[in-house]
C-alpha cells in the first residue's frame, strides 16, 4: 500500500498542489479517512494563509465542514489538536486575531464530547480544548470550554470563577454584554449558598477584579472590606477614588533647619527635601539657564558635602544630592544643547559610584546619557551590569536596544567581564525572554484549573498582552534585523517574531507602550524621557513605521522574506506617518521632533519608503503599475499602461530623496564625540538598499521584480542613482576616517572645561576629593581614559565598502588609500571582532598608501574599538 502523503512533503517545495492532489486521487477510494481529510486540510489552510488565496480558503473550509459532520466523529486528541493547529495558522495573517478557531473546529470538538461515554474522558477532552485555546490566547474558545466544563461539573466552583473572569477578559468596555454578564456571575459568586463546605480554599479575587474593571463603586467598597479585596484591580480602583474625591495626602513643605543645631544627617535630609520641592518649582515656572546653573551648583556642593565634610555614614541622601545636580545638568542640556552638561552629569553619576557602587539608579542613567552620547560601549558596560531580570526586561530593555545597531552593530569587549559582547546575540537573546516568558504565562494560566487560583487570569492576560503588543519588543526585533543586514546581509527570523501576532503592518503599529521612564528619580523633571527622547515625542508609532519600511525595502530588494506580508499597507503607513496622521493643530505636517524621530531618521525613513515604492511599482504586472503614488510627479495625462512612466518617477522621487540626505553637509563637519555616528550607520544603511534595488532592478530573473517593466530607456536613470548612492557611501567613508585620524581625549577634556560660568569648577570639587582618595577624579573618567571608546578603528568599512559598492574608482581608491593611512599605526582590534578580509591586509601595514595623520597618543594604545569602527567584512556581496 502507498505512503499517505504529509504536509512536510510538500512544504519544502511549496508545490501544495500537488499534495492536494495526491490527497484527491486517495480520497475516491477512502472518502471518510481522518488521515487524508486532515492531511488535505492543512495543505490547503498553509497553502490559503501564505497565498493569500480565497479559492484556497473556501476550499479548506469545504474539507472542514466534512470532517466536522463525519458519522464517525473524530475522537482522537492528537488528530483533534492538529487540525485545530492547521486552522489557527490558516489565519495568521488576520488582524485583530481571532477570538475563535471557527464554527467547524467547534462541532469537531462538540462532536467529539458527545461521541465519548465516559465522564473522564469527556473533562480529558474539554480539558485538552481549554489548555490549546489559553496556549493560542483565544478567548471566545476559552470561554466555550469553561462553559462546557460547567455543565459536566456544576458544582467545580473553581471552573465558575474561571469562567467569571474569561467573561470579563472579553469584555472590551464597561457595560457590554460580555460585561454585564460578567458582573451577574460575580455577583452571584458573591452571594449567600454559592460556596459550599469544600470551598474553603478558593481564590475570591475574581469577583472584585470584575467590579474594579466594570467601575461598580458600591461593590467594589463592599468587596474590599471582606474577602476578594486583596486583588490590584480593587486597589487601584480605590486609590483612583481617593484622587478623585481629593482625600490624597497634600505635600508638606518643607522645614529648613539650622546646620549648627541638629545632627548632620538631620540636616541633610531635611535640606535635600528642601532642594527637591524648589527644583520642582523651577521646572513648573520654567526657569531660566542662569537660574538653572545656580541650582545645579548649589546640589553639586551637597553632594560633595554630602561625601566628604559631613561624613554621615547615609546611603540615600548622598545619592539623593547626586540626582538632584544630574536632573538639574540634563535640563540646562535641554535648555542650551551644550554636550559638555551631558558630559557634567556623567561624571557626576559616575562619582556616586566610586563612593556608593549599589546605587543602581546611578548605573541606569549612565546607560541614557551614554546612549544620548551615542558611545554605546560604554553603555552596553553599565547596561550589563544592571543584571536586568526578566520581569523587567519589557520595562527597561529599551535604554540600550533602541538605536542600538546604528551605534555598536559590532561585538565589543567587556573588559570586566573579559568577554565578548555581541549586540547580535545580546539582541536576540532580549527577544528570546519574549517567548520565555510568554510560554511560561501561558502554562501557569492554562493549569488555574488545577492549583485553583483563578484571580491569577486577569493578572496572566495582560501580562501576556503586553509582552505580545509590546512597543520595546517591536523595536528590539527591528534593531535585531537591522544589525543583521548590516552585518551579515540578512534579516534572520525569530520565534519573537512569529509570536507577536498576525504578520501585518497594523499589528507593528498599534502596540502597547509598556517602557518604565521613571525607573532611577523624577523630582518634577523626567529626566530618562528627556535623555531618550528627541525633545517632544519619544520613538513610537512613526519610529516603527519608518524602521518596517527600511527592513522591508531592503528584503525585497534582496529577495528575503519581509516582516510583513501586506507589502502595500508598508509603504502607505510610511508615507501616511510622515505627513498626514501626525500634523500639528494648525494643518502643518508633522517635524521629525514630533514624530519622536531625529531629523536624519526621517529623511532616511523617507528614502526607504520611496525605495520601497519603486520595487512594488516594478513587482506589479504593467496593468497594474498605476497604482497611486504619493511621492510621483505623473500627470494625470499619461496613459495608465506605461510601466516604464510610473518606475521613472519613482526613480526620480528615490533620487531626490538622496540628495536631500544632504550627505555633504554631515560629511563637513567636525566634533570631540561621536555626535553623528549614528547619522554615519543610518545613511550607510539607507544607501545599502538603493544599491540594492538598482541591482535587483537590472537582474535578467524576473521572479524577484517584475524585470520585463524596466526597459532599456531606464537603465540610464538607474546607472545615475547607482552612481550618486557609491559616491555618497565613499564621503561617508571620508569622513569616518578624518573622525577617526582627528578626535582625541584633549578634545574631550577641553569640551568639559568649556565656560559655563562656575559649573565646572564645583565638579571640580568632586575631582579635587576623588583623587586625594584614590578614585582617580576626572582623569579617571570612562571617555577621558581612552579615545578609542569615542571614535576609533574604521578598519572594517573598507573591506565593507568593496563588498557592497563594487566600485574600483580612483574616488573611492582614494578614499581607501585615506582611511590606510589614518588607521595605518595597528591598534588591535577587540577580542570579539568577526574575521576580516583581505582588504584589510593593507591596513595592517604602516607603510600603506595615504597621506593622513598616523599619530597616535601613547596613553590612548591599545584601547577597545568604538564609534566609528564600521562593520565586519564578513558580510556578503549586495550587488
Amino acid at each position: 500500500m502507498a505512503r499517505y502523503p504529509t504536509l512536510e512533503d510538500y512544504h519544502a517545495r511549496r508545490n501544495y498542489s500537488d499534495g492536494v492532489k495526491r490527497c484527491d486521487d486517495l480520497l475516491r477510494k477512502s472518502p471518510n479517512d481522518i488521515q487524508l481529510l486532515t492531511t488535505k486540510f492543512k495543505l490547503l489552510a498553509t497553502q490559503s494563509s501564505q497565498q493569500a488565496d480565497s479559492t484556497h480558503k473556501d476550499d479548506s473550509t469545504a474539507v472542514l465542514e466534512t470532517l466536522a459532520t463525519l458519522p464517525n466523529p473524530i475522537q482522537d486528541l492528537t488528530d483533534l489538536c492538529q487540525i485545530e493547529m492547521a486552522a489557527v495558522e490558516a489565519a495568521q495573517t488576520t488582524h485583530p486575531p481571532l477570538l475563535t478557531a471557527g464554527p467547524q473546529i467547534s462541532k469537531l470538538w462538540d462532536a467529539a464530547v458527545k461521541a465519548t461515554p465516559s465522564l473522564t474522558r469527556k473533562l480529558d477532552i474539554m480539558s485538552t480544548r481549554w489548555e490549546r485555546a489559553v496556549f493560542d490566547d483565544r478567548l471566545a474558545d476559552m470561554q466555550l470550554a469553561l462553559i462546557q466544563l460547567k455543565a459536566l461539573q456544576p458544582r467545580n466552583r473553581v471552573v465558575y470563577l474561571a469562567h467569571a473572569a474569561v467573561t470579563q477578559m472579553l469584555s472590551s468596555t464597561e457595560g457590554d454584554l460580555q460585561g454585564r454578564l460578567a458582573v451577574g456571575l460575580a455577583r452571584k459568586a458573591m452571594g449567600p449558598g454559592f460556596e459550599g463546605a469544600g470551598d474553603a480554599g478558593l481564590d475570591w479575587r475574581v469577583p472584585g477584579q470584575i467590579f474594579a474593571v466594570q467601575g461598580l463603586v458600591e461593590e467594589v467598597t463592599g468587596v474590599s472590606r471582606g474577602k476578594g479585596g486583596e486583588s490590584r484591580q480593587v486597589w487601584e480602583f480605590l486609590r483612583g477614588l481617593e484622587r478623585r474625591e481629593g482625600k490624597e495626602g497634600k505635600a508638606v513643605d518643607a522645614v529648613v533647619l539650622d546646620p549648627a543645631a541638629v545632627p548632620a544627617k538631620e540636616w541633610l535630609v531635611a535640606e535635600i527635601a528642601r532642594l527637591k520641592q524648589e527644583f520642582a518649582g523651577l521646572i513648573a515656572a520654567q526657569a531660566s539657564v542662569d537660574t538653572i546653573r545656580a541650582f545645579a551648583m548649589n546640589a553639586i556642593r551637597l553632594f560633595h558635602s554630602a561625601t566628604t565634610t559631613l561624613s554621615t555614614n547615609a546611603r540615600r541622601s548622598p545619592a539623593d544630592a547626586c540626582f538632584l545636580a544630574i536632573s538639574a545638568t540634563v535640563r540646562l542640556f535641554e535648555q542650551t544643547t551644550s554636550l559638555n552638561y551631558l558630559l557634567h552629569t556623567a561624571y557626576l553619576a559616575e562619582h556616586l559610584l566610586t563612593t556608593h557602587p549599589d546605587i543602581h539608579e546611578a548605573r541606569l542613567i549612565l546607560v541614557y546619557i551614554y546612549m544620548r552620547l551615542n558611545l554605546a560601549s560604554l553603555a552596553i558596560t553599565y547596561f550589563d551590569s544592571l543584571n536586568v531580570k526578566e520581569i523587567q526586561h519589557d520595562t527597561i530593555s529599551h535604554v540600550l536596544f533602541t538605536r542600538l545597531s546604528l551605534l555598536h552593530p559590532h561585538p565589543t569587549l567587556l573588559k570586566a567581564k573579559k568577554e565578548t559582547y555581541d549586540p547580535l546575540r545580546q539582541l536576540r537573546r532580549g527577544l528570546d525572554v519574549y517567548v520565555r516568558c510568554e510560554a511560561k504565562l501561558a502554562e501557569t494560566e492554562a493549569s488555574v484549573l488545577h492549583h485553583g487560583q483563578t484571580g491569577m487570569l486577569l493578572d496572566l492576560h495582560e501580562l501576556r498582552e503586553n509582552l505580545r503588543f509590546s512597543l520595546a519588543r517591536r523595536i528590539a526585533v527591528l534593531e535585531w534585523r537591522r544589525a543583521g543586514r548590516l552585518m551579515r546581509n540578512k534579516c534572520e527570523d525569530h520565534d519573537s517574531l512569529s509570536s507577536m501576532g498576525p504578520h501585518v503592518v497594523r499589528n507593528w503599529t498599534e502596540s502597547k507602550d509598556n517602557r518604565d521612564f521613571n525607573a532611577a528619580f523624577d523630582y518634577g523633571y523626567r529626566v530618562e524621557t528627556m535623555l531618550h527622547g528627541t525633545g517632544v515625542a519619544l520613538p513610537g508609532k512613526a519610529w516603527v513605521a519608518f524602521a518596517l519600511a527600511a527592513d522591508t525595502a531592503w528584503c525585497l530588494a534582496t529577495d528575503q522574506p519581509p516582516a510583513v506580508v501586506d507589502l502595500g499597507d508598508a509603504w502607505t503607513l510610511a508615507i501616511r506617518e510622515a505627513t498626514t496622521s501626525t500634523k500639528s493643530t494648525d494643518g502643518t505636517p508633522a517635524t521629525a521632533a514630533n514624530l519622536g524621530l531625529t531629523p536624519p531618521e526621517l529623511l532616511a525613513g523617507t528614502l526607504a519608503q520611496r525605495v520601497l515604492t519603486l520595487l512594488l511599482l516594478a513587482r506589479q504586472p504593467h496593468n497594474a503599475t498605476s497604482t497611486n503614488n504619493s511621492d510621483s510627479s505623473s500627470s494625470s495625462s499619461e496613459p495608465a499602461n506605461k510601466p516604464s512612466h510610473h518606475l521613472a518617477s519613482a526613480l526620480q522621487a528615490v533620487s531626490t530623496a538622496l540628495t536631500d540626505l544632504n550627505i555633504p553637509s554631515l560629511t563637513s563637519t567636525q566634533e570631540p564625540l561621536a555626535t553623528h555616528l549614528p547619522d554615519h550607520y543610518l545613511y550607510a544603511d539607507a544607501l545599502r538598499t538603493v544599491l540594492a534595488a538598482c541591482t535587483a532592478l537590472t537582474k535578467k530573473d524576473p521572479t524577484t521584480t517584475a524585470a520585463a517593466a524596466v526597459t532599456p530607456s531606464l537603465s540610464p536613470d538607474i546607472e545615475a542613482l547607482r552612481k550618486h548612492a557609491r559616491e555618497g557611501f565613499a564621503a561617508l567613508q571620508r569622513h569616518a576616517v578624518e573622525q577617526v585620524a582627528g578626535i582625541k581625549g584633549k578634545g574631550v577634556r577641553e569640551l568639559m572645561m568649556r565656560e559655563d560660568e562656575g559649573l565646572w569648577e564645583a565638579v571640580l570639587e568632586l575631582d579635587q576629593s576623588s583623587s586625594s582618595s584614590g578614585g582617580g577624579g576626572v582623569d579617571g573618567f570612562s571617555i577621558l581614559g581612552t579615545r578609542k571608546k569615542t571614535i576609533s578603528s574604521a578598519r572594517r568599512m573598507v573591506g565593507w565598502e568593496k563588498k557592497v559598492c563594487q566600485a574600483p574608482s580612483r574616488q573611492v581608491d582614494s578614499a581607501r588609500g585615506n582611511w590606510a593611512g589614518a588607521e595605518g599605526a595597528g591598534h588591535a582590534d577587540d577580542a570579539g571582532e568577526l574575521a576580516v578580509s583581505d582588504a584589510d591586509e593593507v591596513l595592517d601595514d604602516p607603510s600603506a598608501d595615504g597621506g593622513a595623520s598616523t599619530e597616535v597618543d601613547e596613553e590612548e594604545e591599545g584601547e577597545e574599538p568604538d564609534g566609528f569602527e564600521w562593520l565586519s567584512n564578513s558580510a556578503t556581496a549586495v550587488v
